[in-house]
């Protein structure tokens, strides 16, 4: 018995995994209820009088960045706020409050935000977790300014009712078969790809080249380059000076490609219209995978940490052996095509301490 406690003891000093405490139920059940309520009001205001969406989701976004920020800022992650969807957030809000009849600020608004802002909704796999606060956040970043261009784009009369002053008519026609024209090229593909272009030079130049954070500090290009398994596989071919470079003229061609898409729905309603579609499709997709797949991931990993149920753990140098009831698991935390290393990475993220195996 002395033996099994001190090989116990010896293991628990061994095996450390990441967890903390959950907040309390209560405040998931409290973000749960608001996030339904908004996303019920949004739809509301979008189909009834847009300046309702307009004026609360500009007075939302203002408060969830400030809770992004104190939240970032304690778990090291606000350089994902330098990133290029906060600023055509931004834009958006200067555009509605201080431009609205500007062309070509809606041009360049248009293309920014239906371009790299709709695609981040795929490549963060953007998901519908209502009780999550950083994650309807992340949500409302990439839906808010897609949202307020197709209300403006193919609705101008109806979203300037009661608004301060009337927002810009472009002339859209709305019939599914018709082909709008672009209009300006320059300010709808150009323009946003300069500026794309500018930003990411500079960011990663004074991010990665003078200042170079040290490991603690995430941003999109540590958290992407270490979540897609393409990416990893790749970069064993490719000398590691040659990293950052490659990174940022693939995501120069990726934007680019995508202010293309942002181009093709300026010119179609029908287009656009499925675009949006597609949001709430792959959002509702990732939020029904997160709570019937992952919640029970963290179950497992939970009961494993409390040894409930006669579980128990063993840990070699590349697998973790899960036995339940008499069945294997083996989980490879250095193989990203299994699945399940990007699980436990998932679990340890939401589990922010320390604590040992018991």
């Amino acid at each position: 018995m002395a033996g099994s406690n001190e090989q116990q003891t010896n293991f628990s000093s061994k095996n450390k995994i990441k967890c903390k405490l959950l907040p309390s139920i209560l405040v998931h059940k409290c973000i749960f209820v608001a996030a339904i309520m908004f996303l019920s009001f949004g739809i509301f205001g979008a189909v009834y009088k847009p300046v309702l969406l307009f004026a609360s989701f500009s007075a939302l976004f203002v408060i969830l960045m400030i809770c992004r920020v104190v939240n970032y800022a304690q778990s090291k992650d606000l350089l994902f706020m330098t990133g290029i969807c906060y600023m055509v957030n931004v834009l958006t809000i200067i555009f509605i409050w201080a431009f609205p009849s500007s062309i070509i600020m809606f041009y360049i608004q248009f293309g920014l935000a239906n371009g790299p802002v709709y695609t981040g909704i795929f490549v963060y796999r953007n998901t519908f977790a209502f009780h999550h606060l950083d994650k309807m956040t992340t949500c409302f970043i990439h839906v808010l300014p897609p949202l307020f261009s197709y209300c403006i784009r193919w609705f101008p009369e109806h979203s300037s009712l009661n608004w301060w002053t009337p927002f810009i008519d472009t002339g859209a026609i709305l019939d599914v078969d018709h082909f709008n024209e672009v209009g300006s090229w320059i300010c709808i593909f150009a323009v946003p790809n300069a500026i794309f272009f500018v930003h990411t030079i500079l960011y990663h130049i004074i991010v990665h080249v003078i200042i170079k954070p040290s490991e603690v500090y995430n941003d999109s290009y540590r958290h992407l380059a270490s979540k897609f398994a393409i990416v990893n596989k790749a970069k064993v071919y490719i000398p590691e000076q040659c990293h950052l470079f490659i990174w940022m003229l693939l995501n120069i061609l990726l934007f680019a490609v995508s202010t293309l898409v942002a181009c093709l729905a300026w010119c179609s309603f029908f287009v656009h219209s499925l675009m949006m579609v597609l949001i709430i499709v792959s959002m509702s997709w990732n939020g029904a995978c997160y709570y019937l797949d992952y919640f029970s991931k963290i179950a497992l990993r939970r009961a494993i940490a409390n040894n409930a149920g006669g579980l128990t753990l063993e840990e070699t140098e590349s697998q973790i052996i899960m036995k339940i009831n008499g069945d294997l698991i083996d989980i490879n935390e250095d193989d990203p095509d299994d699945g399940y290393g990007e699980i436990l990475d998932e679990v340890d993220d939401e589990y922010g301490e320390t604590c040992v195996l018991k």
